[in-house]
This record gives structure tokens, sequence and C-alpha cells, in this order.
């Protein structure tokens, strides 16, 4: 009997299990499924957009492009090297001469200027070139004597003791020889005759010291970047015995030492001194004639003379009526 009810409840529990599967799976198929094919369909794709024109590709509005995020920083400091592109200065002065980069189109070697005055060589370039050189400063009168070659755009040539620079030097001054254009050369330390040249014989070793002397002067205000190989000797190379001794010693350094073939005639003895700043000029015309009469002219001159800034003007004017250009020493 106890067998006969288990296989009976057994088979009941069966059968209710089966029809409660049935039951869901009609439930499943006529209500839950049509419902989630609604939904499905409730996502349509968006309408392509229409052209404007027929024939015309439909255009498709293009998302901005996302930039990757940066995280914020200070600004950095530019310094004025960095802001402004660097431009040569071309009045500075050019490192390792006497003159500024400008300057250069018109320096021309003492060498061969040289060989030119002397007939020595011949000057190929067009035309015919002077230099206008100036002894003895700086001066109270160089000053005005600048102020004259600034206004007749004409360069020069300044041959500078190393006492004056030592006395009357400034870096301003240094400067405006070097911004407006002109050359400085080397005129000894001293101009002491009785030094450089006892016995009327020149020194080799006393010159170079005083070329050496005055540079480093010079370089005290300029910078170590300022050179000169260009030397006048006081009194001129003419007037004294044993100067090739001394040519040679300041070749061996580099240095070319130039006299004149023209003069202007400020340091005369008055009895044969030019009287008026017209006669200057041209007095200094005439002896260049009488040296020859060359392409070339070096123009002996002094700064320190009051008379120089008066007849400046009317000696340009006699050059430059003859045709002369005008160029510096180097």
């Amino acid at each position: 009997m106890r067998k006969k009810r288990k296989r009976r409840k057994i088979f009941f529990s069966s059968v209710g299990v089966v029809l409660v599967l049935g039951a869901g799976g009609l439930f499943l198929k006529n209500t839950l499924l049509p419902m989630i094919y609604k939904v499905e369909d409730s996502f349509e794709k968006a309408p392509e957009p229409e052209a404007e024109n027929p024939g015309e590709t439909a255009k498709i509005e293009e998302l901005p492009e996302v930039k990757e995020f940066t995280p914020k920083r200070p600004a950095e400091k530019i310094t004025p090297e960095k802001a402004v592109p660097e431009v040569k200065d071309l009045k500075r002065l050019k490192e390792g001469s006497n003159h500024s980069y400008e300057a250069s189109a018109y320096a021309y070697d003492t060498a061969d200027v040289k060989a030119w005055m002397r007939g020595k060589k011949d000057f190929e370039g067009e035309g015919k070139l002077a230099f206008l050189t100036f002894d003895d400063g700086p001066h109270k009168n160089t000053e005005k004597v600048l102020d004259v070659l600034k206004r007749r755009n004409v360069p020069g040539t300044f041959f500078l003791l190393g006492d004056t620079v030592e006395k009357n030097g400034t870096p301003e001054l240094m400067a405006r020889y070097i911004q407006e254009g002109h050359g400085i050369a080397v005129h000894s330390y001293s101009h002491d005759y009785g030094y450089l040249y006892p016995g009327r014989s020149a020194r080799a070793d006393r010159i170079v010291e005083e070329y050496e002397k005055t540079r480093s002067q010079i370089r005290g205000l300029l910078g170590e970047g300022f050179d000169t190989h260009v030397f006048r000797f006081p009194g001129g190379s003419m007037s004294w015995k044993n100067i090739e001794e001394a040519q040679s010693a300041l070749l061996s350094e580099g240095i070319v030492d130039i006299d004149w073939n023209s003069m202007s005639g400020d340091a005369e003895p008055k009895n044969r001194r030019p009287a008026t700043p017209e006669a200057m000029g041209q007095y200094a015309m005439k002896t260049f004639k009488d040296n020859g009469d060359r392409k070339v002219a070096v123009i002996l001159m002094h700064d320190v003379q009051n008379a120089t800034p008066e007849y400046l003007d009317h000696l340009i004017d006699e050059f430059e009526e003859a045709g002369f250009a005008f160029g510096i020493l180097k």
C-alpha cells in the first residue's frame, strides 16, 4: 500500500511540472516575445540627411575633434635674446680689428696702401683713394674733428698716443671712433724722441714696447676684441737711423708702419705753415702732387691742432673735387 501511494505521488508531481512548464511556454510565446519585438522596432536608424540639390551627395555633419587634455602649466618667461632674433650691429667693433663691421667695406691693408703710395705697386682699383690720418690724439679738438667727418660722411684713421689715451680717452670717445666708421692706429705711447731714438737711432725694443702698451690702453676702453696692425713712427720713419730693424721687429708682430705723401701743414713751423683754412686744403693737394701725383693719397694731419677742424672741410673739398674716394687703414 505504501509503495502504491509513493508511485501515485511521484506521478502527479511530474504531471504538475509538465503542466506548469507548458503554461510558462504559452505565456512566453503569446505575451513576452511580442513585447520584446515591439521595443526593438522602436529603435529605428536615423534617416540619412537629404541633399539640397538632386545628384549631390548629402553632407554629413562631422563632430568636432576632441583634443587631448593637457594639464595647465605656468607660462615660461622668455628672455629678450629668445624673443628677438639676433641682429648683428654693423657699427660695432669687428672682433680682432681696428674698425667696425660696416667700415670693412672701405678698409684697406696698410701694406698695400704703403706700396701704392710709394709707387712700388700700381693701384688697380677704380678712381682714386685718399686716407685722412690724424696724429697725436685724443685731444679736446678730436670731438670737433669727428663732428666734421660725420657731417661730411667721410672716414679717417686716428693714430693715437698711449699717453693721451690714458689722460683724455673715455669709453664713449673710443666707441665713437668705431661707431662712426673710423679706424684706430698706434703712434707710440710717449712720442718721446729721446727715448725712442737715442742718438737719432731707432730702438726697436722700445718702439715695440710702446706699441704694445698703447694697444693695451685702448683695449682697456674698447675691450679685448680690439686689435690694430697699423703704426706710424713719431716724426716719420724717414727721419731716423736704424729704422729697418724697428720695422722688422714690428713686422714680426704683424704690424705695418706707414708715413704719408701729403700733408695739410698744420704742424709746420709758422714760416712754412699755410695762413688760412683754405690754404691748408690747397697745401695738402699741392704736396700730394709734388710727391708723385699717384692715385693714392695718405694725408698727414693732427687733431691736436686748433686749426684742424677749421680747415678740414676745405681739404675734403679739394680731394672730392679731384675725384677721390675715402678709406681707412687696417
